[in-house]
């Protein structure tokens, strides 16, 4: 089943292309067509399956772009998952004009939220404490609600927001679908669903074996800009016959496989902008070990079938937690032994691992990337054993060997340049992340400066969406990133001066919040 089933809009569709979710999940196969009917959902199903999709995409194709009023209501337990959905519901939204969240939350300045909520929005997203304040405020409206979500109901019921949410639902006095979507049903749970829903259709997503005892998992932290070369670092580490990359995006798919072929590794690479033919060559010559890495997306890889793939890496972390148990089940069949590697980077995608780890009930250890000392022992070694297995009866090799004599090559020049072939190493600086205040002190050591960027709080942008941006597209660590001032209509953040060059030319042509925005060093820093 593809998402073209549903028979959303172009708009939806090409928004769901965009983040490349072809395949519905489970939760999304079943859930989609019983909303869109209109129908009240009793979801159970854990976090990771895929659910803010599940609820988000029919919602944003079911809502009325015309009017100003809030039409859906999204109540979630913590201030993150409002964040999270925000994120998500804002991408499936992009391409439908007149389409507006926001998000209101505990900890946030509630007249920027006020502001926001001024100028008309379809949908709010919001933890039940902060909704009620709005409510009291009278700064928030449900008369035209028509849509209401209840995401990880169970956990606002552990945090004692029960009353809070019946408080919620009772100022919706006009007709409306109601969704709730719990990792478990206790009693509290189905009283609120037989009192506040209507013949609601349950749906349940049993879980299934999460973890494959015979995998190990480890995780690593680098700098973004170091993941190739953490890449080939591993592969030494734990050599294996077939090696599987996986990325969230095609276009990290084509420059890693890129990067990785400079170094005369066999890889190849698979996505769905491919056509059927080159896709097919190439599971055959992975299959056939022809070529021994293949780094591919989650959908492209699907239906590959291979049972001797000894090290999975996961160059992101999968956009869907339950991805992450299709990507390491595809090493350690067959009662094999397995290594999966998950690189990375930044306090968000640590939260992001927590939350994995939570989902599979398993603590993936932190793995420690060898010392450059011992990666060069690897390498060296690994160069020997490849030249002992050579078998010197190729009388076509020793004429080739003959004839660089002739040339007047000596034998230490051939074998120089030979070795340097064999035994690349991959630069060894700063492959781990350090976010340490010396490292901190170190890059800001020749100074700061100050850029201006085009947007502003009239964008709807905060501190943490510049933040996420600049670290994202500059391939940089947070803690580059110095004090930030939003503006109405314009931004000013603080950066070394080493990097300032770097995060300007990579966020060209770029976004922030959905936002096109221009960014240039501060014209008064300019003239000194």
């Amino acid at each position: 089943m593809s998402f073209s089933t549903f028979q959303f809009s172009q708009e939806v569709l090409r928004a769901i292309e965009d983040m490349e979710y072809h395949t519905p999940t489970n939760i999304q196969t079943q859930t989609i067509p019983v909303i869109l009917e209109g129908k009240d959902v009793l979801g159970r199903s854990h976090t990771g399956t895929g659910k803010t999709a599940a609820y988000g995409l029919p919602l944003v194709e079911m809502l009325n772009p015309t009017y100003k009023m809030p039409q859906a209501l999204i109540i979630c337990p913590t201030r993150e998952l409002v964040i999270q959905v925000t994120d998500e519901l804002r991408k499936f939204s992009k391409y439908k004009e007149g389409i507006k969240c926001v998000p209101i939350f505990g900890g946030y300045p509630i007249d920027y939220q006020i502001k926001m909520l001024k100028k008309g929005c379809s949908i709010i997203i919001g933890t039940p404490g902060r909704i009620l304040d709005h409510l009291r405020r009278k700064t928030l409206k449900l008369n035209f609600i028509n849509h209401v979500v209840l995401d990880e109901a169970d956990e606002m019921l552990n945090m004692g927001f029960k009353e809070d949410i019946e408080s919620i639902l009772e100022e919706i006095h006009q007709e409306h679908q109601t969704l709730m979507f719990s990792a478990t049903m206790p009693k509290e749970i189905l009283e609120i669903a037989k009192y506040y829903q209507n013949k609601p259709v349950h749906i349940e997503i049993k879980e299934k074996q999460k973890t494959v005892h015979t995998i190990d998992q480890l995780y690593f932290e680098v700098h973004k800009a170091r993941k190739v070369d953490v890449l080939q670092v591993l592969m030494k580490v734990y050599p294996a016959k077939l090696t599987m990359i996986f990325c969230n995006t095609k276009k990290s798919v084509d420059e890693v496989s890129e990067e990785l072929s400079k170094t005369n590794l066999p890889v190849v690479a698979i996505h769905g902008d491919m056509k059927q033919s080159v896709r097919s060559r190439v599971m055959e010559q992975f299959k056939t070990q022809q070529a021994t890495v293949l780094v591919a997306t989650d959908v492209a890889a699907r239906g590959l079938d291979i049972d001797n793939v000894d090290l999975v890496i996961n160059y992101d972390l999968p956009q869907e937690q339950e991805f992450y148990v299709h990507r390491i089940g595809r090493t350690g069949r067959i009662g094999r032994n397995g290594q999966a590697c998950t690189l990375i980077s930044g306090s968000k995608e640590k939260l992001q691992l927590q939350q994995l780890c939570k989902y599979i009930k398993y603590d993936i250890p932190k793995g420690e990337l060898p010392t450059s000392g011992e990666i060069k022992e690897i390498y060296f070694e690994q160069m020997y054993q490849k030249i002992l297995a050579q078998e010197a009866n190729d009388k076509e090799i020793w004429n080739v060997l003959k004839a660089l004599r002739q040339r007047g090559l000596d034998d230490n020049q051939i074998m120089y340049g030979l070795i340097a072939q064999l035994y690349q190493l991959p630069d060894l600086n700063n492959l781990e992340i350090d976010d340490s205040e010396a490292v901190r002190k170190k890059v800001f050591r020749n100074g700061t400066t100050k850029l201006q960027l085009s947007v502003g709080r009239n964008d709807g942008v905060a501190p943490n969406h510049i933040v996420a941006a600049i670290a994202e597209e500059a391939k940089i660590s947070n803690n580059y990133i110095g004090k930030i001032e939003v503006r109405k209509t314009e931004s000013f953040v603080e950066v070394p001066k080493d990097y300032a060059l770097q995060i300007i030319r990579s966020m060209h042509k770029k976004t922030i919040n959905n936002v096109p925005v221009v960014i240039k060093e501060e014209l008064k820093k300019r003239r000194k």
